[in-house]
């Protein structure tokens, strides 16, 4: 049971909680979520994204886990611990122009040490205390900089310290090449290709290069340039309608990826295969 009932603001909830022991079972969790350790060191199996990493937490620890993770948590001693949930939206609000971006970015971190973010916490939790609707605006500030704490933490942290996801099934797998052929040129986001294996934006980029070798940027371009090569060996299509055909933004746009790729410009790929029609594209950039 909670230890105070806690206290929600616009984007932002807190909350402090006891528990004797928790097992818990895999959700997708809708806003991220902040939490801090308090009391004594407790033995945790986090499960995030499919895959189980036990730790040993410490009081004043710091764990992290986006909204769009799957993710649980169990443990079988008492603990005592502090959450923040802020919801995607306050999230990308608070991190500016970019943020929506930077929110998709966003990975799991558990179980590490950050007085700036422990501090925030404690702040919010002073606030959570007065229970008057005067603290929004001193919370609404907090809650900015935590969230901008959190991207610092959670975007560009040590592969090591992140939980890999298991290769992306067969499945999922065939059901975002379908929408990469029939998307070809159209713009494609990482988000749509997320949706239709239905994970999150983080889980899936992991799991996709898990399952293909390269990102999903890569394998996208790659088609294109495929799609490219054929346009130009098996039709006259002028170049610039070539390069729009097959997702690329302008005859500029191609040529520089397609040089990247074969060292040589669309049109004098083009001449290439007809004087040596062996030759295939090899490397995509």
């Amino acid at each position: 049971m909670p230890e105070r009932p806690g206290w929600r603001w616009d984007g932002i909830q807190i909350e402090e909680l006891r528990h004797d022991g928790w097992r818990g079972v895999d959700v997708i969790l809708k806003s991220h979520v902040v939490s801090m350790t308090l009391g004594q060191p407790i033995g945790v199996n986090w499960r995030v994204g499919g895959r189980n990493q036990p730790s040993t937490v410490l009081p004043g620890h710091i764990s992290f886990i986006p909204a769009g993770v799957p993710f649980s948590s169990s443990f079988n001693c008492p603990a005592w611990y502090i959450n923040v949930w802020l919801t995607p939206e306050f999230m990308a609000q608070a991190l500016g122009g970019k943020g929506l971006g930077t929110v998709d970015a966003l990975s799991p971190k558990c179980c590490f040490q950050d007085a700036t973010i422990a501090s925030l916490i404690r702040a919010l939790q002073e606030e959570a205390s007065l229970q008057t609707a005067e603290s929004s605006d001193r919370a609404a500030i907090l809650g900015t900089r935590l969230a901008m704490e959190l991207a610092r933490c959670a975007v560009g942290t040590d592969p090591a310290e992140r939980f890999d996801p298991r290769p992306l099934s067969l499945v999922k797998l065939r059901r975002v090449i379908e929408l990469i052929e029939q998307r070809l040129a159209d713009p494609v986001s990482l988000g749509e290709m997320a949706a239709v294996a239905g994970l999150s934006a983080w889980h899936f980029a992991r799991a996709f290069k898990l399952a293909t070798g390269s990102s999903p940027h890569s394998f996208l371009l790659r088609r294109r340039l495929v799609k490219a090569d054929a346009m130009l060996r098996q039709t006259d299509t002028v170049v610039s309608e070539v390069a729009a055909k097959s997702g690329f933004c302008d005859q500029s746009h191609l040529s520089m990826h397609f040089r990247r790729a074969t060292g040589m410009t669309p049109a004098r790929w083009r001449k290439s295969f007809f004087s040596r029609p062996n030759i295939e594209i090899l490397a995509a950039a």
